[in-house]
């Protein structure tokens, strides 16, 4: 009897605790039906939506675990990393291109085997860092108080 029930709360512990498949949801969708229980991991969209100010490029994909930033909107600081896969001359170009569109001002550019665009936009600095990758290119887009 003892035993039985050892052998039943174990069951219980491991089935509690073993990550859950998926389930099926009705009806139709994108993704063939398809829910992931417990997913609250925000999407790429979610997390690129929480800065308001920068332009991203399409086939962005952000870097959350090399990044760090505080705050939100246009009022956060910090440094996001993020790849895109448009070449590293094509980034470049399109953030010469929107920057303004966000309200940014371009103080300086530099184009070589790393490309860097420095903007300011009202008491705040973005420095932008482009690297050309074989797959397209990696952005550093770092910003910060201006100093006074």
């Amino acid at each position: 009897m003892f035993r039985n029930f050892i052998v039943a709360l174990s069951l219980f512990f491991v089935v509690s605790c073993a990550e859950m498949g998926t389930f099926i949801r009705s009806g139709s969708s994108d993704d063939g039906g398809v829910v992931t229980p417990f997913s609250n991991e925000p999407t790429q969209a979610d997390l690129m939506n929480q800065y308001h100010d920068v332009p991203f490029p399409k086939n962005t994909k952000l870097n959350m675990k090399k990044s760090q930033a505080l705050g939100s909107g246009e009022d956060w600081f910090g440094n996001i990393f993020f790849s895109s896969e448009e070449s590293a001359i094509k980034t470049f170009e399109y953030f010469v291109e929107h920057m303004p569109d966000y309200g940014w001002f371009l103080i300086m550019e530099s184009q070589g085997r790393e490309n860097h665009l420095v903007y300011e936009k009202d008491l705040r600095v973005a420095i932008v860092d482009i690297v050309a990758t074989r797959s397209g290119s990696e952005i550093s887009f770092l910003t910060g108080p201006r100093s006074q």
